[in-house]
């Protein structure tokens, strides 16, 4: 019966420490580095969705740093120009919600109390018409003070607007130059990675290395193609039904899908709360709430499945597991 020196022992518990040491540094390191890492991280996944445009204008003749200033340029452009779109389109949403008050409110009542609606609007008018007597047989009002907001909270208020919205566009714009860095350093990036790995198995690596990125780059690119039939569908559906606002919902569902789970159940839950409060009756809003399951359905359960499994090579389980772990250390953005 052979023994293990205890020498071999320690040594590979020593190894074993020193393996668990260095992930537990990692994870801590990247939960309290995300102010930093977060901007790096959105361009590393730009820069992978990205450089399959680049090589195909570079495949047309275009050298490689036209090719990039190009698409980063209209992926900039197209980003601002959405951005504006969704503030205005959101804009529009916020103030016509009061028209809708008066139909929300009798939509409650009727599924609350379909029976007496009739009943409960001649109780709330009795009340109405004793609350007009009892205020006119009351002496005048006393004088109601005013109360006039200094200078500081209205500063306060405006400080912070401006100091979120700074802190959105230089986070903005250094993804942007990191996209930009990223792109056109790639095979000087991947070499140096290459180097610091060490030389043996170059060939291996760089395989690797190689396949890895054309993997996750051919993964974002399907995905966005699917994000953006999808919105175009719910879209159009959404304007068939009459729903408010409909381009913007495609858009914005378009562009939340890209959050797995809590993005896609709150692209069709706020258009369908739209159309309950806006339209009237219960039939179109629950033809627009069918449609986006219906959507959805053939969208998770058959579109996603077979083109990232096979076309793509990654698997569903890998893709949930990794999204827990990223929501856990970086929220939102992560997921």
């Amino acid at each position: 019966m052979a023994i293990t020196p205890a020498s071999t022992v320690r040594r590979s518990d020593s190894s074993y420490l020193l393996r668990v040491t260095s992930a537990v540094a990692i994870v801590a390191g990247l939960y309290f580095g995300k102010e930093l890492l977060v901007p790096f991280a959105l361009a590393l996944l730009l820069s992978f969705l990205l450089s399959s445009p680049v090589g195909w204008l570079q495949r047309l003749g275009l050298k490689k740093g036209a090719a990039v200033s190009l698409v980063l340029a209209a992926t900039c452009g197209i980003a601002m120009g959405l951005a504006w779109l969704g503030l205005l389109e959101l804009a529009g949403i916020v103030t016509s919600l009061p028209q809708y008050h008066a139909n929300m409110m009798h939509k409650l009542e009727s599924f609350r109390n379909p029976a007496g609606f009739g009943l409960t609007k001649l109780f709330e008018s009795i009340q109405d018409l004793k609350s007009v007597t009892a205020s006119s047989r009351q002496p005048a009002a006393n004088p109601v003070p005013v109360r006039v907001m200094g200078p500081a909270e209205s500063i306060s208020s405006v400080s912070f607007f401006g100091t979120s919205l700074l802190t959105g566009i230089a986070s903005a714009f250094a993804v942007a130059i990191l996209t930009l860095f990223l792109l056109l350093n790639r095979e000087q990036l991947r070499n140096r990675l290459l180097r610091l790995m060490g030389q043996g198995r170059l060939l291996a690596m760089t395989t690797a290395i190689d396949d890895a990125a054309h993997r996750v780059s051919r993964y974002l690119l399907t995905q966005s193609v699917v994000n953006s039939t999808f919105g175009i569908l719910w879209g159009l559906g959404l304007f068939a039904v009459g729903v408010p606002y409909a381009p913007f919902w495609g858009v914005a569902a378009a562009m939340l899908r890209f959050i797995p789970y809590i993005g896609t159940f709150v692209a069709g839950l706020c258009p369908v709360l739209l159309a309950s409060i806006a339209l009237t009756g219960w039939r179109r809003p629950l033809i627009a709430a069918a449609l986006y399951c219906t959507l959805e359905g053939l969208v998770s359960s058959i579109v996603e499945p077979w083109l990232y499994a096979t076309r793509t090579g990654i698997s569903s389980l890998a893709i949930l597991l990794s999204a827990a772990f990223w929501t856990l250390l970086w929220g939102p953005i992560g997921l």
